[in-house]
């Protein structure tokens, strides 16, 4: 019995079940395990595991057999504390996922928007953050009035985080006080995930975080406002006939489209497929129509390689069949968006 006592206080060699010498009741009592066991126990990967032994934050023994086959054994009461890790932390991938935010952005907001996550030297998990902080979000969140589109007069936080114009220390502020119910969202997006989905109402966001509201639209928001896709309004951009501007989104350089650029847009030219929706004819018969009158289009997809056929409107405002239909000529025109 005291060689069994000192076999599982001080053995740190391998170990195999089939020494049929030592008593089952001896292997619970073994104050080293292999890392296979030490990885069951606490559902961390061998991979974790050996990077935790390699930063000394748990202590190892290893052996090399004549063969070259090396046996790694992990002490019982290092296990206890790596499982208590576990159950307390979860890493930035993990929460990155729950939460809806990247893990680079998370990764930037994270010593101010949490202070008790902590920097980690495990390979892959740069950090790890309370689950009971993330918890906390997750039912703040369900708690929220759902709704299926975003207000045209609220902003989501994703937009936020793409567009501006809020930078990071003002978004750590916004979620401080969204935490501490200092203020309040109107609801969530249900298409976007966690703190993404947060719906806040515009006016009080930029009153309260943001100073004047910006007049610089992302060309995702002017291809919403024009009724196109955005590869349309990108392509209008390529071209130049959306007038674009660089402005500073959080840390980057954006490119974006006054409102004034958009107004002019909307005043010198139209799209085709506006004429024909205003005339209830298709865009090939508007098309074959103009190219009659010996109009020429300004893009489309066999010109400048744009999926939207768009003339200038001066050139269509002469012909005499659409002076009869006026109704396009007003379609999207300054002051409508």
């Amino acid at each position: 019995m005291a060689f069994e006592d000192y076999i599982a206080a001080h053995w740190s060699g391998a170990m195999g079940r089939r020494n049929l010498r030592m008593p089952d009741s001896l292997w619970s009592r073994l104050n080293w395990v292999p890392l296979s066991a030490a990885a069951s126990q606490t559902g961390l990967s061998k991979r974790r595991i050996s990077d935790l032994i390699e930063s000394n934050a748990i202590q190892a023994a290893r052996r090399t057999t004549a063969s070259g086959r090396e046996f790694v054994m992990v002490r019982q009461k290092d296990i206890q504390t790596l499982v208590s890790v576990v159950t307390a932390d979860i890493c930035l991938a993990e929460a990155s996922s729950v939460l809806g935010v990247k893990r680079q952005r998370l990764s930037r907001l994270l010593p101010l928007l949490c202070p008790d996550s902590r920097k980690s030297t495990l390979h892959g998990t740069p950090w790890l953050i309370p689950k009971d902080w993330v918890h906390k979000w997750t039912e703040m969140l369900e708690s929220l009035t759902e709704h299926d589109k975003v207000p045209p007069w609220s902003v989501s936080l994703d937009q936020l985080l793409r567009y501006g114009p809020l930078d990071d220390h003002r978004i750590c502020s916004l979620l401080r006080d969204v935490e501490a119910r200092v203020f309040q969202p109107i609801g969530r997006y249900t298409e976007s995930v966690g703190l993404a989905g947060l719906l806040f109402q515009c006016d009080q966001l930029l009153e309260r975080y943001g100073g004047q509201t910006s007049t610089i639209l992302s060309i995702p928001d002017v291809a919403d406002r024009l009724g196109v896709k955005q590869e349309v309004a990108y392509a209008l951009a390529n071209l130049g006939l959306l007038e674009i501007e660089l402005y500073t989104c959080g840390r980057r350089q954006a490119r974006g489209v006054s409102a004034t650029s958009l107004e002019k847009f909307l005043a010198c030219f139209v799209f085709v497929s506006n004429v024909a929706k205003s005339l209830g004819r298709s865009p090939r018969a508007v098309i074959t129509a103009l190219t009659e009158d010996g109009v020429k289009p300004v893009a489309g997809p066999a010109l400048r390689n744009c999926r939207q056929t768009v003339y200038f409107r001066k050139d269509l405002e002469t012909i005499p069949w659409l002076a009869s239909a006026p109704g396009w000529a007003g379609y999207l025109l300054p002051g409508q968006l």
